[in-house]
């Protein structure tokens, strides 16, 4: 894949040639490389060739990989249903704090980083803090196929979208307790 600058349109750097997957970190330091085998590597400099971090697929293939938003942890999931977090600059396993019970479909963090939430392919969603020690939980499950997931700008709350057009709010702090659920009787494309 080529690295190219967004504003100028300037091309940067070659980073490799099977790149499933690509993400900045906020502050446009990082650049994540998720390929097709399930490793990631993380780059850093001005033109990006610098290998910051690099995280193994050893014992599973990590399909969704994502920096957290403050660029310090990269999150993994993977086929196995392992939710890993890395140290984005030594590619340091930090912790496991959470599995799904299926191969994950989808993840979202939170804008402060503390939180993660991933989806299985049968629908149950794991929430888990990201800090090294954090605990994991997860959320009733739901007989609807949830399509996305999301948090509130505080993290208090995870909001899921079911296919159906079913949307839950979910109060994370207090266990996992739906405050409001409603259909919303649209088609779901996704949910940030």
């Amino acid at each position: 894949g080529e690295t190219f600058d967004a504003s100028s349109g300037e091309h940067i750097a070659v980073v490799g040639v099977s790149d499933a997957s690509v993400e900045f970190s906020q502050n446009s330091q990082l650049l994540l490389v998720h390929d097709w085998r399930g490793a990631a590597k993380v780059y850093r400099g001005s033109d990006f060739t610098n290998v910051a971090a690099t995280i193994p697929a050893n014992d599973t293939r990590h399909e969704l990989c994502r920096l957290t938003p403050d660029g310090l942890r990269i999150i993994s999931a993977g086929e196995n249903g392992s939710i890993r977090i890395w140290d984005a600059e030594s590619g340091e396993l930090i912790a496991s704090p959470v599995n799904t019970t299926s191969e994950p479909r989808t993840l979202s963090l939170s804008r402060d980083s503390r939180f993660l939430a991933v989806v299985g392919r049968d629908s149950q969603v794991s929430v888990a803090e990201t800090a090294a020690n954090g605990r994991g939980w997860s959320l009733p499950t739901s007989e609807d196929l949830i399509e996305a997931v999301a948090f509130d700008a505080e993290a208090n709350h995870v909001m899921t979208v079911g296919k159906s057009g079913q949307v839950a709010v979910w109060d994370i702090r207090g266990g996992g307790i739906a405050r409001f659920t409603w259909p919303c009787g649209a088609t779901v494309i996704g949910a940030s």
